[in-house]
């Protein structure tokens, strides 16, 4: 089953950025699901888990005062220029890490994701 990253739940936003880590190449599907079962897989709610994350891959979040909604942007800067944001990802969502937990997603699988059916 395919969904959107911005409709990604935690849950599923945390089996995906297991998948962007390795994790579920790794283990398997099935271990991952456990282990996110049992809190070893909390980015998009643990500091400790998604903020490390976010630093490694430069994703900036940004408070959007309108909406009430954060604003993450993962880019490539080093080609400088007018065009320097072609190479960005952009992403919504309630908290910062929900948000860059979303953008790093998006970055490395695009705007949609399979994700297993257990996870719907």
């Amino acid at each position: 089953m395919k969904i959107k990253v911005s409709e990604a739940t935690n849950l599923q936003l945390d089996w995906m950025v297991a998948k962007c880590e390795g994790w579920v190449d790794k283990l398997g599907s099935v271990e991952v699901q456990v282990m996110m079962a049992c809190d070893d897989f909390n980015y998009s709610t643990n500091w400790s888990q998604g903020g490390p994350i976010l630093e490694e891959n430069k994703i900036s979040v940004t408070y959007m005062r309108a909406g009430g909604y954060m604003d993450s942007f993962r880019g490539d800067f080093k080609h400088g220029g007018p065009k320097w944001w072609d190479d960005t990802t952009t992403q919504y969502g309630a908290t910062y890490l929900l948000a860059g937990m979303r953008c790093y997603v998006a970055s490395i699988f695009g705007e949609e994701v399979e994700i297993p059916e257990e996870l719907k």
